[in-house]
């Protein structure tokens, strides 16, 4: 890990990787990929069109890929936290620490768990004094 830093905060990595993207949009061009649309106008099509075509729709649908993700890793902390609670092998310290990687394991899965709800009522909420 220590080797790719260095060789990302190195000078020429540096200057190179910021000539490729300051160079990209123009190559881009010169190659003939346009931004969607019929290629002339220059117009940028919705990639996710039929699947979110509002921004609500959108934030649902960048929400469920970020739980899914984070369904995975509240599965890895929960064994995570159950193996410290097995390795501390009642060391006082240890097992504050296993109970403290618990506690904020369950706190953060009932926010992700807990995010849809929360997101459904400010919902709720928002059309209910739309419609008055």
């Amino acid at each position: 890990m220590k080797s790719i830093y260095r060789t990302l905060s190195s000078r020429p990595t540096q200057i190179a990787l910021l000539a490729f993207l300051a160079l990209a949009p123009a190559l881009a061009q010169a190659a003939g990929v346009s931004g969607g649309g019929d290629g002339a106008s220059g117009t940028i099509d919705n990639p996710l069109s039929g699947k979110a075509d509002s921004l609500l729709q959108a934030l649902t649908l960048a929400y469920n890929v970020f739980a899914k993700f984070a369904y995975i890793v509240l599965v890895f902390f929960f064994v995570y936290a159950g193996f410290k609670f097995v390795m501390a092998r009642g060391n006082p310290e240890e097992l504050e620490t296993a109970k403290r990687m618990l506690l904020y394991t369950v706190i953060g899965a009932a926010l992700i768990l807990g995010g849809q709800v929360i997101a459904s009522l400010i919902q709720g909420t928002v059309n209910q004094l739309t419609t008055r």
